[in-house]
């Protein structure tokens, strides 16, 4: 890519800064000279906005533009909790394959669930589809550089290797379309934009870095004429797989770095350096929060280790469940031996206290669980995918009197 020369003979220079936390990779962090010098910046919209915004010069001109993202290949799509520094060899995660995991199955019986029971599991590919159009006519609306028309037919063309892995062509599109938008601000990108290519860095066999195979049954749904069930797809390790043979081999990995999680011989990437929830009082958490999402969701089930600094004669959490559940649902909190239980109705609020008596530098395995599973992009009402039970509003760790 041409563009860190172009801008050097124009007296520029340019700095990366991830827009979105990479569990696996040291952040890059500007210095004060690169800051006050910045003349533009061009920052992808996400969750997370530009942490350095506040120390950029008042004149700074901004140019917002889009994560390049489809959700329709691969509806299924999750983030995987059970990958492992040093052992992550998967792009995917996939909420069918880790709901079977997670019963404890052997990787046989998740791989047949998953091959033969399609019609179970399945979603509704055309309200995926509304949906899906909508959150990118919705980006083009809100950003600075449109995108919609470049990603959005992903049923004529492979366009797509991964959820957010584009191909070639899609990348040079946006790329020259990027530089054109922000040549109205620093005038030498115009040149830029008229010849901007990425065929040095698409020639690499490592670029995409990594690829996710499309479920057949997706494939036939949305009538890819030009889905190959023989094709092979790019791991993280660098192998070539097919389908099955990744499917297979990123249901041993997950159940083996499941393992390993759970007997505390390694942390997962996500969990451990990811969201703890905040509790007031003498506890505090220890070791990974399995399924608390930084935003004060609680996926169906929360599993984390407590402990008290000082005798806790009670532990109370108050939460929310959100009015896009269906029905009411059971919730259940449990620290040590002592349990509590209360049912809540879509739309309300709830307190849940668990008397457990805990000494001072003692640790109890705290679990907090939902009977009813909501994913607002199944559901129609959302693009969140994640798997949510209830929000999580407060801990509170009272002391022993």
């Amino acid at each position: 890519m041409a563009a860190a020369g172009d801008l050097r003979d124009a007296g520029y220079s340019s700095f990366f800064v991830r827009s979105w936390t990479h569990q696996a990779v040291a952040e890059t962090v500007p210095t004060r000279e690169q800051l006050d010098a910045c003349v533009l910046l061009l920052e992808q919209d996400g969750p997370e906005a530009f942490p350095y915004r506040a120390a950029l010069p008042a004149d700074c001109a901004t140019v917002r533009l889009p994560a390049l993202t489809t959700n329709l290949l691969w509806p299924f799509q999750a983030v995987n909790p059970y990958n492992v520094r040093g052992n992550a060899r998967d792009f995917m995660g996939n909420r069918v394959l880790l709901r079977a995991i997670e019963r404890d199955w052997d990787a046989d019986a998740v791989l047949a669930y998953y091959n033969e029971r399609y019609d179970e599991y399945r979603v509704d590919l055309a309200r995926l589809g509304e949906i899906e159009r909508e959150r990118l006519r919705a980006l083009d609306e809100r950003l600075d550089v449109p995108a919609a028309d470049l990603v959005s037919d992903v049923i004529s063309a492979p366009i797509f290797g991964a959820p957010a892995h584009p191909r070639a062509g899609v990348l040079e599109a946006f790329g020259r379309r990027l530089f054109a938008r922000a040549a109205r601000d620093v005038p030498a990108l115009a040149a830029l934009a008229e010849r901007f290519s990425i065929a040095a860095i698409a020639a690499d066999p490592r670029f995409g870095q990594g690829e996710v195979p499309i479920d057949p049954g997706v494939a036939a749904e949305l009538g890819l004429s030009w889905y190959d069930p023989a094709a092979t797809y790019l791991r993280l390790t660098g192998e070539r797989l097919t389908r099955d043979e990744y499917l297979h081999a990123f249901v041993e990995t997950t159940i083996e770095n499941r393992r390993l999680v759970r007997a505390g011989a390694a942390p997962a990437i996500g969990t451990a350096d990811g969201f703890r929830p905040a509790i007031d009082g003498p506890a505090t958490v220890v070791g990974p929060a399995m399924g608390m999402y930084a935003d004060g969701f609680a996926a169906p089930q929360v599993r984390f280790a407590l402990e008290a600094s000082a005798p806790v004669e009670r532990f109370t959490i108050e939460g929310y469940y959100p009015p896009q559940h269906r029905g009411r649902a059971t919730v259940a909190c449990t620290l040590g031996d002592a349990s509590a239980t209360t049912t809540v109705e879509p739309g309300n609020a709830f307190a849940l206290a668990v008397c457990a008596d805990l000494a001072a530098g003692a640790r109890a395995t705290f679990t907090l669980s939902c009977s009813e599973t909501l994913n607002m992009l199944e559901a129609g009402t959302g693009t969140d995918n994640r798997d949510l039970g209830v929000l999580v509003l407060t801990m509170v760790a009272t002391p022993a009197t």
